[in-house]
This record gives C-alpha cells, structure tokens and sequence, in this order.
C-alpha cells in the first residue's frame, strides 16, 4: 500500500458502532489503516485509508455493515 495513492472513507459514527467496526476488521485481509478521533459526545469521527480499487469495499461496510 503506496501511501500517496491512498484514498479516504470519512464517518461519523456512534461508540457502538465503532466496536462492531472493530469487529468487522479484525482479520480483514485487505490493506487498509484507521484513523479514529473524537467528534461529538459520544460519536467518533472513523476515516479508513485504503487503496483506490478497495474503495467500493469499505464505503459498503461503513454504510451497511456496522
């Protein structure tokens, strides 16, 4: 994973959320990293780096899977 070439998943999602996220990719096979900050009272801003051919991938698991 070539870090100029990496492209951005943003979201703003709920401590709940974020464990079932952390479930989802703990064995994930495709490259990726994550960034988590604070956002509002109990939300987290998530962004996920990843490759532009594995965009598709993680913007679904971000919008149907957690």
């Amino acid at each position: 994973m070539d870090e100029k070439d990496l492209k951005s998943i943003s979201a703003g999602i709920s401590a709940e959320q974020l464990h079932r996220l952390y479930d989802r990719l703990d064995d994930e096979a495709k490259p990726y990293a994550l960034r988590v900050g604070t956002s509002q009272e109990k939300h987290r801003a998530v962004t996920i780096y990843c490759d532009a051919e594995n965009v598709a991938y993680f913007q679904n698991i971000i919008d149907h899977e957690i």
